[in-house]
């Protein structure tokens, strides 16, 4: 494939991508250009190739949405790649036994999207990661477990194009960000204490495919006074042992 090939497709993509992220109702071309900084006739371009094709919907107003071709092509890679439905016992697993909260979350670009989680018994909760919410890649610890173990030149570039991502999360920086990703490579996990919801800390592990590259991670969140040393190690061993049966499935192997 040429480079322009290369270029117009990563165009392409993240387009797609800032829809996806954007309003329910879509976004105008304008908007769109600020968002990723394609000039504006690259983006009328880009628009009229993606909506010949199906994968935008141009709607009333000068709006654009995902079309009927990205509903396809999600349903087909959802009934390929079914990490939701493989994960649900362990999420629950995960949940059930301390009574804290389990997610599951997958890459999407330079954003990690949260899928599923499972509710324990334990009545406070984090309530700021729904199902369908996307975070800077590194912000969580679902998200910098992901983040942590992509190759490096593929981590080096969501790093250095992060600045503006993290501007909504006050303590982040890229440098922090390089900081917590080496120590979680070195520790196998990712631990955050009080980084986006005070009070709250979580535990982190990517799940591998075969190729060695993190496909998903599991955490686990809970509010601070509940996860003491003991708490700490007993979590990180019930995430180890779920993580470990996902990779498997997927042809993956531990850290």
């Amino acid at each position: 494939m040429a480079s322009g090939d290369i270029q117009l497709l990563t165009r392409a993509m993240t387009v797609l991508r800032a829809i996806a992220a954007g309003p329910d109702g879509g976004m105008r071309a304008s908007d769109l250009s600020a968002k990723t900084g394609l000039p504006q006739p690259t983006m009328h371009r880009l628009l009229g190739a993606l909506v010949k094709e199906g994968l935008v919907r141009k709607k009333s107003g000068r709006l654009f949405s995902l079309g009927a071709e990205a509903l396809s092509l999600g349903n087909a890679a959802s009934r390929m790649f079914d990490i939701k439905g493989m994960s649900r016992d362990a999420l629950e697993r995960l949940a059930d036994d301390p009574g804290d909260v389990s997610f599951l979350q997958v890459r999407s670009g330079p954003f990690a999207i949260c899928i599923d989680r499972a509710d324990g018994t334990y009545p406070v909760r984090p309530m700021t990661l729904q199902p369908g919410e996307r975070r800077p890649l590194g912000v969580g610890a679902g998200s910098l477990a992901l983040l942590s173990f992509l190759d490096e030149v593929d981590r080096e570039q969501v790093i250095d194009a992060e600045e503006k991502r993290l501007a909504d999360y006050p303590g982040f920086t890229t440098h922090s960000l390089r900081e917590a990703v080496q120590r979680t490579r070195d520790a196998g996990f990712s631990w955050v204490e009080g980084d986006v919801v005070a009070e709250m800390c979580a535990v982190g592990m990517p799940v591998f495919d075969q190729d060695d590259r993190p496909i998903a991670s599991l955490s686990i969140a809970a509010i601070r006074t509940r996860l003491d040393q003991a708490r700490q190690e007993s979590a990180l061993a019930r995430l180890k042992h779920e993580v470990s049966l996902l990779s498997s499935e997927y042809g993956g192997g531990e850290r």
